[in-house]
């Protein structure tokens, strides 16, 4: 008879999520996390040194989000809107840009009739030295918001996106991290189990049971498993660490998993003596953008915390998959020295703390989020399926919709599935 009701592996927001309403409905449930800590993709850290908790992963709303917003109302947790100006530096001047044609990038994706990669796209209809400026623009948002490598990205998948006019930001006072500690206690509350640093290695199967086993050697098993960990450790070969094996294997849903794109994205969050780059652009200032090795850059604003945040995102970041900290650190300064006209010693000194993540390097994880490739332009479609009633996936990747490779998504395709499979229509007597 199997130990529990069902198996979830990972405690991110999409696992916690699963366990807090299966728990809710009297089944038991246990959660396996990798990690020494829930949260997943959401990693909000209590550093010493810094003023406030380091958000190394999932730090934004983007617009007015109805399961994020309900589920922080439910949890007693305020947010506010991402005010600032935004500007363009470089050698410690503003630099006034033109304002890209967009308007033509989005009429001539509108009248594609068939898909082709965002290079393709560019290359063919936005074509020659006119519109060079456009073009970079335009990848340099893909790589940066999407994560996306444009080679593969597709564009019809992309236009969609894109063509939903963008909300309001919003930031979580304290973090995520509150979110995370909320949905923890929650599902603690209710009865689920918790183990952590519990990798998942090996998870065999067959019609209403699934046994997994872990690297410490434990053995657990349920009448159904929610896997829920990120689409970059379902890419890994079984031979790479972190990687799960499926007995018997799932080729085919393997393959097109292998498929689905999935982002690099490297954050690093400096904490300087003081903010010097108000005298440069102004105490009102949100974002800071570049050309630089770390493009993006953005303050605590309205928040007075002298904290800057560099992000690099897409194939550029995937090319320092094996950077160290130190020399992402180095590259993070040497960019600031650029943007604002600095000597890097000086900015080194002023430094007081600071915090990389690496999202590809991380064995947790293997990346950020999903993006639409040509050859699986809808991931959810790979996802949603579950595998003879017993094995599901849940996460930003099964998400079909408008908020793809956020907060949101998770929540949508983890509750999604449930309201949509009558609680996994459990049946043993665990119930």
């Amino acid at each position: 008879m199997p130990q529990f009701d069902v198996l979830i592996v990972g405690a991110g927001i999409s696992g916690l999520a699963a366990a807090r309403k299966l728990t809710r409905a009297f089944k038991k449930v246990l959660i396996l996390e990798a990690a020494d800590r829930a949260g997943g993709r959401i990693a909000d850290l209590r550093e010493p040194g810094f003023p406030q908790p380091v958000m190394l992963g999932a730090e934004f709303i983007h617009g007015k989000l109805p399961l994020t917003m309900a589920l922080l109302q439910e949890a007693g947790i305020h947010y506010y809107p991402v005010d600032g100006k935004s500007v363009r530096m470089f050698k410690g001047k503003e630099q006034r840009k033109e304002e890209d044609d967009w308007s033509l990038v989005m009429e001539k994706l509108k009248s594609l009739k068939e898909d082709i990669s965002l290079s393709e796209f560019l290359n063919r209809y936005i074509g020659g030295e006119k519109y060079e400026g456009l073009r970079e623009s335009v990848l340099n948002f893909a790589k940066g918001f999407d994560a996306a490598d444009p080679d593969d990205a597709s564009s019809l998948s992309l236009s969609k996106e894109w063509q939903q006019e963008e909300g309001e930001q919003y930031r979580i006072e304290g973090g995520y991290g509150r979110l995370i500690d909320f949905m923890e206690g929650e599902c603690l509350l209710y009865g689920a189990e918790i183990y952590y640093g519990e990798t998942v290695k090996k998870v065999s199967w067959r019609p209403g049971f699934a046994e997994v086993i872990t690297s410490s050697g434990n053995c657990y098993s349920a009448e159904k498993i929610i896997i829920t960990v990120p689409v970059g450790v379902l890419k890994m070969e079984v031979t790479e660490p972190g990687a799960i094996e499926f007995n018997p294997p799932l080729p085919e849903r393997i393959a097109l998993i292998r498929s689905i794109g999935f982002g690099s994205v490297i954050k690093a969050v400096l904490y300087f003596e003081g903010a010097f780059w108000e005298a440069k652009t102004g105490t009102d200032t949100g974002f800071i953008f570049s050309d630089e090795a770390f493009p993006t850059w953005w303050t605590q604003y309205p928040l007075s915390h002298p904290v800057l945040t560099g992000w690099l995102g897409g194939p550029d970041a995937e090319s320092y998959r094996n950077a160290t900290e130190d020399e992402l650190l180095e590259m993070a300064l040497h960019s600031l020295s650029r943007i604002f006209d600095m000597e890097r010693a000086e900015l080194k000194k002023s430094l007081l703390a600071f915090k990389i993540s690496n999202w590809a390097a991380n064995p947790f994880a293997n990346g950020a989020y999903t993006y639409p490739t040509v050859s699986v332009p809808q991931p959810s479609e790979v996802l949603a399926a579950p595998v003879a009633d017993t094995i599901y996936f849940a996460g930003e990747a099964a998400y079909q919709g408008i908020y793809g490779g956020t907060v949101e998504a998770a929540l949508a395709s983890t509750l999604g599935l449930l309201s949509g499979s009558e609680e996994l229509e459990i049946t043993s007597s665990n119930s």
